[in-house]
Parts: structure tokens; sequence; C-alpha cells
């Protein structure tokens, strides 16, 4: 397999075609896939020291109507509607080589 910086495949596209290729359904890929992202999120907030361990899984569990209301309008999107910008994040990207130290060192 091909790495992605190689490739030009983003992230949530490869991790759709390897969901495929496992035969784990839309649905549940798609869940899977959100409820990961929103624990990373949280997993941040944890190591940042914003919030502790018992928050996070509040958070989390609060989190679930929210993910399976966003799979399920994820559904009924068209294709053409999906998109991204995000031109703060990768400003920011372009300096986070030549910072001193960072946070997420592991």
């Amino acid at each position: 397999m091909l790495a992605a910086s190689s490739s030009g495949i983003c992230h949530s596209a490869a991790f759709g075609a390897a969901a495929a290729r496992a035969g784990i359904a839309l649905d549940d890929a798609l869940l899977g896939y959100l409820h990961a992202f929103a624990s990373n999120l949280m997993s941040a907030g944890l190591r940042l020291g914003l919030i502790g361990h018992t928050d996070g899984q509040r958070i989390l569990a609060g989190l679930e109507p929210l993910i399976a209301s966003a799979a399920a309008a994820g559904r009924r999107r068209d294709p053409a509607d999906f998109g991204s910008a995000t031109f703060a994040v990768d400003l920011a990207s372009m300096a986070h080589e030549m910072q001193y130290s960072r946070l997420f060192r592991s």
C-alpha cells in the first residue's frame, strides 16, 4: 500500500477504502470514524490538561447522539456537498516543524 503522502489520498478516503475492503457496513464505518475523531479531540483535551478522564468520558457519552446524527446526515448528502477549508490550520502547520518544543511528541 502506498503512503498517503505519495499517493495523494486523504485519511478519510483511505479509511473508507479499508473499511469497505474489510466488509464493514457503511453505517458502522461512519459511526466508527466519527467516534474515533471525537475521541482524538477529547484525548487532546486530556493531554492539554483542560479536562480530566472522567469528564472526557462524559463528553464522549454526551456526543453519541450528535455523532449518530452526523453519520445519518452524511448518508443523505450528495458527494458534491463534501469539502473542507482549513486555511488557519495549514498556516499554523507551516511553522510547526520550526517550533522549539512540540506538545504531542509521543
